[in-house]
């Protein structure tokens, strides 16, 4: 097994925890609002007019709706805060995209390291750089769905463009920020390999194992098979600065 620094995306777990902690106080509000409305109601404290028994009303169809979703297996939460819009479906995806990654490159061997959600400039963060025989490998995660393909020097999916950015470049920036990191670091430079790597099963990728626009784009089945693929790129001696060098980033 790969050894492995770090862990889930620190934005990811930020983001969990704000909708763990929203989504387990959303129903108990929910209730005790309607309970005392009901009460103050019954005891003659307010009188309800019509806005307040539609006010009422949409309370307790809300609870009744987010309890239908509910079940015995600890993933009610989840629905709850998918139902409620709470999650976004786009975040949702990409935080399950950089899961499914975590525990395919988990399976490397044990001359592999790799370094989860490395920040280095405090400009975004590159998902996962794996460190090994392969050399350096900059691996950016996207979760899109769809026939992936390569035209006018953009990749599309389905056929147009994809509008939230140039994930080409982004991976080439990446690549080229670890580049630019470990030299000012180690005062050597290495050359580290852009990845784009689609997690989503429904994803089509068929650019085999050869770079495009000098990144190489694959499915997630076929990402232990790329990074196996690369020759022989750092020494022993190399590796170990390199990995000391990264470890910092964890101790900060």
């Amino acid at each position: 097994m790969a050894k492995i620094y770090g862990g889930k995306s620190k934005y990811l777990v930020k983001k969990d925890l704000k909708f763990n902690i929203f989504g387990n106080l959303f129903i108990p509000i929910l209730i005790i609002s309607f309970c005392y409305i009901m009460i103050r109601a019954m005891l003659g404290f307010i009188t309800l007019n019509g806005a307040s028994y539609t006010t009422v009303v949409l309370l307790f169809i809300l609870i009744l709706v987010i309890k239908i979703f509910e079940n015995t297996t600890g993933k009610d939460m989840l629905r709850i805060r998918k139902f409620c819009n709470i999650k976004s479906d786009k975040y949702h995806r990409g935080w399950k995209g950089e899961e499914v990654i975590f525990k395919i490159l988990e399976t490397l061997s044990g001359d592999y390291t790799v370094f989860c959600d490395v920040n280095l400039y405090n400009h975004g963060n590159i998902d996962f750089i794996v460190l090994g025989p392969c050399g350096l490998l900059a691996i950016e995660v996207k979760s899109y769905k769809g026939r992936i393909t390569f035209e006018n020097n953009e990749l599309l999916r389905n056929g147009y463009t994809i509008k939230e950015k140039n994930i080409l470049k982004q991976t080439i920036n990446e690549a080229l920020d670890l580049r630019q990191y470990l030299k000012e670091k180690i005062q050597k430079e290495f050359f580290v390999n852009p990845v784009l790597v689609f997690s989503d099963k429904y994803a089509s990728v068929k650019f085999g194992l050869n770079p495009i626009n000098s990144v190489y784009v694959v499915q997630k089945e076929y990402l232990i098979k790329l990074i196996e693929s690369f020759p022989v790129a750092v020494s022993r001696e190399d590796a170990g600065k390199i990995e000391e060098e990264m470890a910092l980033l964890y101790d900060r």
